[in-house]
């Protein structure tokens, strides 16, 4: 056990991960024990459970990681420098938008000409 915390522990770069790890390790050993062939050592196949479980640990630890969302979601009119007006326009954006759901649920044309709230084809 403690040369299988030595292995997790390197690869890990983290206590409580490689204790994780370690338990990972064993439980896989227990479920996969009937696969073991004696063709090598037990302790070789035992540390290549222990690296591939680390491997598995790290790539599902690499996914989980993002980004904070910004604080403001919104995103400035590019066509507009100036923040204040560009908050002038978002009711209307909204309003255009409403349409075009209730256009959809209306069974209108799915089509709509962004120039104009009242343009379709």
């Amino acid at each position: 056990e403690d040369r299988v915390f030595g292995i997790c522990l390197r690869m890990m770069s983290d206590r409580e991960a490689a204790l994780d790890a370690v338990q990972e390790t064993f439980l896989t050993v227990f479920r996969k024990a009937d696969r073991y062939q004696a063709k090598a050592a037990f302790s070789t196949w035992l540390y290549r459970v222990a690296v591939n479980t680390c491997y598995d640990l790290l790539r599902k630890a690499k996914r989980r990681r993002s980004e904070p969302l910004p604080e403001t979601t919104d995103p400035a009119d590019p066509r507009s420098a100036d923040p204040l007006e560009s908050a002038e326009l978002r009711p209307d954006i909204e309003k255009a938008l409403q349409g075009m759901i209730e256009g959809l649920a209306d069974g209108r044309p799915d089509r709509y000409c962004f120039e104009s709230p009242e343009c379709c084809w």
